[in-house]
């Protein structure tokens, strides 16, 4: 399962907005030492309060639901919600046998997603 769950995390995310047809035609916006601070940052918040706090409670698809209404509310870009709760969902899957891997996985995906976006021009998020 928790192969499984990290795969749809990782493919999940672009899948669910290339399904919406959700894309970003900018670059990012911040600088890449930056982004990958913040984001990491936000990261490791993210598994505290939703994965320690809110799934415990929920479960993994009510939280994955949450999750992506919670960006999207956030943001204002619906099309992506589709990838959010993939990717938690996914997330969810691995956390279930361990929640640093899950952590690591949030991560990697993150710090992934920032890299190419400074690669290609082109904000992955």
């Amino acid at each position: 399962m928790c192969v499984a769950g990290g795969l749809i995390a990782v493919f999940g995310y672009p899948l669910g907005r290339t399904l919406l047809g959700d894309r970003s035609r900018s670059g990012p916006t911040d600088g890449l030492c930056s982004e990958l601070l913040g984001l990491g940052l936000l990261t490791v918040t993210e598994e505290l309060v939703w994965g320690r706090q809110v799934e415990p409670l929920t479960g993994v698809p009510a939280t994955a639901v949450l999750f992506a209404l919670k960006h999207a509310l956030i943001d204002g870009r619906w099309r992506r919600v589709l990838g959010l709760g993939l990717f938690w969902l996914g997330l969810g899957l691995v956390r279930r046998q361990s929640p640093r891997v899950a952590l690591l996985v949030h991560c990697v995906a993150n710090a992934s997603g920032v890299v190419i976006g400074h690669w290609l021009d082109q904000d992955q998020f």
